[in-house]
């Protein structure tokens, strides 16, 4: 009675792993490597999804009265009327605008980044301040330097808000 009993076999070598592999290998991991059947169509792009859209993204829609209200300090330039704005998450109650105006004297349209306290950008009341962000806006526009804000191009939202400029051209 001396009969050793015999060692259970490794999990590797048996025949549920065995099955289980070769439908992972055969099923699953073409799939994770991108070689889908011809049935999934082609991969989706991963440069913007489909459904990004001004709304979904957050954006603020800024009415012809604050554009034409910022237009005012642009000597010698032509707004073209796109403009959008972005809740600046770092600051309470500030509101990024960039619009697009033609520079005088060139063909090519630029963008110029302002800020603004003004409650709602899509009315048609002004009542907030209206502050020069970045270099543009500074150069063209005669909105002055606020020097005394710590507000600039690289805060959160600014960025925002040109993507969202971008997105009235789709």
């Amino acid at each position: 009675m001396s009969e050793e009993a015999e060692a259970p076999k490794p999990f590797y070598r048996r025949g549920w792993f065995i099955a289980a592999s070769i439908v992972f290998v055969v099923l699953v991991l073409p799939r994770l490597l991108g070689f889908g059947s011809a049935e999934s169509g082609p991969a989706p792009s991963s440069s913007a999804p489909a459904d990004i859209s001004f709304e979904s993204l957050g954006c603020l829609e800024v009415s012809t009265t604050l554009l034409d209200g910022i237009g005012q300090g642009f000597d010698g330039s032509t707004l073209t009327g796109k403009a959008a704005g972005f809740d600046a998450p770092d600051f309470a109650d500030v509101r990024f605008i960039t619009l697009e105006f033609i520079p005088d004297g060139e063909s090519d349209a630029q963008t110029a980044l302002f800020a603004t306290n003004d409650d709602n950008l899509s009315d048609d009341v002004i009542n907030g301040l209206i502050i020069p962000v970045d270099g543009f806006a500074l150069e063209f526009s005669d909105w002055g330097d606020a020097k005394n804000l710590d507000i600039s191009a690289s805060d959160k939202g600014a960025a925002e808000s040109r993507n969202c400029l971008a997105l009235l051209d789709q």
